[in-house]
């Protein structure tokens, strides 16, 4: 029976020179640069998650050292010494696997060869993988010999988990991190090795694949080697969604008309028949996120793309606040599953969530609080009654004030926070002539009339509904500001809670009983 001649993807396109490698661009520059230059170091430590390139990295810097046709940043790939690196058979390329070499006798044993020159190479390369794995007598064995190698010694560290490495062996090394590849660079790559296999697929399938590659491009190519065996030599969007286990397509849609058409029994009928499948519910709430930002986007910038065909449907079917509240429900509802009683539960809370809430509003579209709503402790802890866009709930049009009462009146109206509000609430009112109000500053407070700008004029038109000049003196006042006005109504209202909080029966069978004070300044109104 002849054996198989089949290999894996993953093998068969392992890049074999920098410019075929895949992302990483800083790394194989900062790689080429110094190959070019001749400016190498004598230790890397290549760092980052599975299957984006360190082992690849590793052998093809080993390649361009050894080539044949001399050392450069373009190695040659047909000589002797090139194909020998490719098929694993170099014998001045010596391959570690941390994991299962642990012990320190097995590290010495390994850097006893390196006092041996190269036995066919102009270096000898040392890849230590998953050298995080090393004990801590080990990394002690290696420092003398890492730190002043001989000149034909180049040693390559890979590792996923770089904190676990002692500072001192980190010192000793030129340390790179290999990002985890992007979307699109794996579906890029996934359609190059299709198209060179000759085989059929749809773009959505690799899109589904690599986002289950999850920034691995060798994870993504086993799982498209299994896609193509799945789908009997194609790789097909509905075989892919049912090999990973995902919901398809279909499913989710039918989870956005449930919830526009606010139908809680199609809404559980699609969530059954999705665990049913045993498909992934987390990536189910993942699909709805994207769903929720892609529609948001639109809402929001309408400029700003075209929506995928099949989400056209539920174009304007949300409103803005809607799909931000559906968004921050479906992400967080992802954080709690793991919470939930099981993930079904979880999954079926959420859509549950999506139905009950929405945001209040008011027939002018603006959101307001319901009566049984609290007031952040941040508004509560403000100690004017001044309006602010976020509990604003109407707006009243005044006059021109005519007294400081009414000029009481119209601060009261006015949306203005920062050093604008420090500066108005200090003012007292003089006279007004036609759109001019002229206000008087008290000398203690006179670096506060720099602040009189725009922001003031706006307010004053918004509240007044005509062209403002705000005109500021600054001299002794006559009448009480609205900031002392209203220290003085806290004062008083102060004493009212003090005197009934004094008068209530509980308090006084405490107070006879534990021969106890009242502290007046802890009295707080809530």
């Amino acid at each position: 029976m002849a054996l198989s001649t089949h290999v894996a993807l993953a093998r068969k396109w392992r890049p074999k020179n920098f410019t075929e490698m895949v992302g990483q661009t800083a790394v194989v520059q900062a790689l080429q640069n110094a190959l070019n230059t001749g400016r190498l170091h004598h230790a890397y430590l290549l760092t980052g998650t599975r299957g984006v390139g360190k082992t690849t990295l590793a052998r093809i810097l080993a390649k361009s050292v050894n080539c044949e046709m001399g050392m450069s940043a373009n190695p040659c790939g047909v000589c002797s010494n090139c194909q020998a690196i490719d098929q694993g058979v170099f014998p001045d390329l010596i391959e570690v696997d941390a994991a299962t070499n642990t012990k320190v006798d097995e590290m010495r044993e390994l850097l006893e060869t390196a006092h041996y020159h190269p036995a066919i190479g102009r270096y000898k390369v040392y890849l230590i993988d998953e050298v995080h794995m090393l004990s801590r007598h080990s990394f002690n064995a290696m420092l003398k010999t890492l730190e002043e190698p001989p000149g034909y010694i180049l040693f390559v560290l890979a590792t996923t988990d770089p904190q676990k490495i002692p500072i001192t062996i980190l010192s000793r090394c030129l340390q790179f991190n290999l990002r985890p590849l992007s979307i699109p660079q794996i579906e890029e790559q996934l359609m190059r090795v299709l198209q060179a296999e000759d085989i059929e697929f749809e773009a959505p399938a690799l899109t589904a694949l690599a986002q289950a590659g999850q920034g691995s491009m060798r994870d993504a190519l086993t799982l498209l080697d299994q896609a193509i065996a799945y789908g009997q030599g194609k790789v097909i969007r509905q075989e892919v969604e049912n090999m990973l286990g995902l919901s398809n397509r279909q499913q989710i849609l039918d989870i956005l008309k449930g919830l526009g058409d606010d139908n809680g029994e199609g809404l559980m009928k699609t969530c059954r028949e999705m665990i049913r499948q045993g498909n992934s519910l987390d990536h189910a709430l993942q699909e709805l996120g994207q769903c929720f930002l892609e529609l948001a986007m639109i809402e929001a910038l309408p400029q700003s793309g075209d929506l995928p065909p099949d989400l056209e449907a539920f174009r304007s079917q949300w409103k803005a606040q809607d799909l931000q509240l559906f968004y921050q429900i479906v992400t967080q509802s992802r954080q709690d599953l793991p919470l939930a009683p099981d993930e079904a539960s979880g999954f079926r809370m959420s859509l549950l969530r999506l139905l009950a809430f929405r945001p209040e509003y008011h027939s002018d579209q603006e959101r307001v609080r319901t009566p049984t709503q609290k007031i952040p402790s941040s508004e509560k802890s403000i100690p004017l009654v001044l309006a602010t866009p976020a509990i604003r709930t109407q707006s009243i049009t005044l006059g021109m004030p005519q007294s400081h009462d009414e000029w009481l009146a119209l601060v009261a109206q006015l949306s203005v926070g920062g050093m604008q509000k420090e500066l108005l609430v200090r003012l007292e009112w003089v006279k007004s002539e036609g759109n001019l109000l002229m206000c008087h500053l008290d000398p203690e407070n006179g670096h506060l009339k720099s602040f009189n700008n725009g922001v003031l004029t706006k307010a004053l038109q918004s509240v007044l509904g005509e062209s403002v000049r705000l005109n500021i003196q600054v001299g002794e006042r006559t009448q009480k500001n609205f900031l002392e006005q209203k220290q003085e109504q806290d004062n008083q209202q102060k004493q009212q809670d003090i005197a009934l909080f004094e008068q209530d029966t509980v308090v006084q069978m405490i107070q006879n009983q534990a021969q106890g004070k009242i502290d007046k300044e802890s009295i707080r109104r809530h």
